[in-house]
């Protein structure tokens, strides 16, 4: 049992670092107005961002680093016989997770529920704070399950609060075109018209 338990830890740490790495990638790209997604989802969502996209990916950062740092010294006060210092660290990791697991429940209701389109940075960043929730649980960390909890709650509260959009009724006897400022088939659509 303690294997399974030390291979979850590694996987905890490996997962930890790539969502932290793949952050500061993004953050960095930026910076120089590129990006590893080059979806329609990610333009849109970077368009809605209050103060740009950046503050989000700071904030990314701050989260899988405070969850590594956070892990890693309970790893090394539980190397070193101190569980009572031990465990705090490691209920602090597992309540940053929580939170994160809500703040995505948020991301991803918003993405499918009123942008209609993914950004695949996105969902990649929701899968590895997923795969971090549960090597938690089979960690033993079962407050995890809030976490799992509301992000379906924050999702769900998504779909039901969000109006429907009401397309209306397309003209039979006219050509209507329905085109997005932020789509890039629209755009050379356009230029052909």
């Amino acid at each position: 049992m303690k294997q399974k338990v030390d291979f979850y830890k590694k996987l905890f740490l490996f997962f930890s670092t790539l969502g932290l790495l793949l952050v500061l990638v993004e953050l960095i790209l930026n910076f120089f107005g590129a990006k590893l997604c080059e979806t329609e989802g990610c333009e849109l969502v970077a368009k809605q961002v209050k103060f740009g996209d950046w503050v989000i990916l700071v904030l990314g950062l701050l989260t899988f680093g405070s969850i590594l740092i956070t892990f890693k010294i309970y790893l090394n006060e539980e190397k070193k016989g101190h569980h009572k210092q031990g465990s705090f660290y490691n209920t602090l990791c597992s309540y940053i997770l929580i939170i994160a697991l809500a703040c995505e429940g948020f991301f991803t209701g918003y993405q499918a529920f009123r942008l209609f389109t993914p950004c695949y940075y996105c969902l990649i960043i929701f899968i590895i704070i997923v795969i971090l929730g549960f090597l938690k649980m089979l960690m033993g960390s079962f407050e995890l399950i809030s976490g799992f909890g509301a992000f379906a709650g924050v999702f769900t509260l998504f779909y039901l609060v969000l109006p429907v959009y009401n397309m209306g009724k397309i003209p039979d006897n006219n050509l209507t075109i329905f085109y997005s400022e932020n789509c890039k088939h629209c755009k050379e659509l356009m230029k052909e018209l």
